[in-house]
């Protein structure tokens, strides 16, 4: 299981940036992340922090994070298209990696989070799109007020941030989720469990069941 954050950058959150994309939303939200991000990490729950740059020329002190800030041992990913599994080697960093369940937040929703999720489910990612850490700037967004519909439907699964960390059960095997899946074929985690397990626990905490792509 792994965590993408996805385009906390200053050009589509800071309002004060000169393309004042940013807004109350954005300011909100950028801030949440950043409180939100290191529970993650204390659970166990790598994070990869994906970043657009267009030239995919900037060094990592370049990019413009706002509030959140990645950590050591955070995996960088600069993509230059809205979706992350066509802007970038994300796909490919994740498989060889073994994570094949992913929780997504991050800007914007309608755009590039929702790309990236509805990409993800497609190469056949479980993917649980964290509603209170997502959400748009000021560009008008043709699939706003959709996009979690429409994520339903592809089987992605929607939930808040504290029902995913504080469910009782899932902290125990969040614990034990901090090392590489090392067996594709029973998705076996350290401490006797499993990803699959993993789901079924956290589908049943949320209300959903996780399902191929529709």
């Amino acid at each position: 299981m792994a965590l993408l954050v996805i385009d906390v950058q200053r050009e589509f959150c800071d309002p004060r940036h000169p393309e004042r994309r940013g807004n109350a939303e954005t300011v909100r939200i950028s801030n949440r992340i950043a409180m939100t991000v290191p529970k993650f990490r204390s659970a166990g729950i790598p994070v990869y922090a994906i970043y657009y740059d267009e030239t995919l020329l900037l060094e990592p002190h370049q990019v413009d994070w706002f509030k959140f800030r990645p950590a050591p041992g955070d995996i960088l990913v600069p993509k230059n298209r809205n979706s992350a599994f066509e802007g970038s080697p994300i796909k490919e960093i994740l498989e060889k990696n073994g994570y094949r369940t992913l929780l997504t937040c991050g800007f914007n929703r309608s755009s590039c989070v929702y790309a990236t999720a509805r990409d993800a489910r497609k190469a056949g990612f479980d993917v649980l799109l964290l509603s209170d850490l997502t959400g748009n700037d000021n560009t008008p967004h043709s699939l706003a007020r959709l996009d979690f519909k429409y994520l339903a439907r592809k089987g992605a699964a929607i939930a808040d941030s504290a029902t995913v960390l504080d469910n009782p059960p899932l902290a125990s095997i969040f614990s034990k989720a901090n090392a590489r899946n090392t067996d594709p074929a029973g998705e076996r985690l350290p401490g006797g469990f499993s990803l699959r397990s993993t789901m079924r626990a956290l589908g049943s905490a949320i209300g959903h069941s996780f399902s191929p792509f529709k």
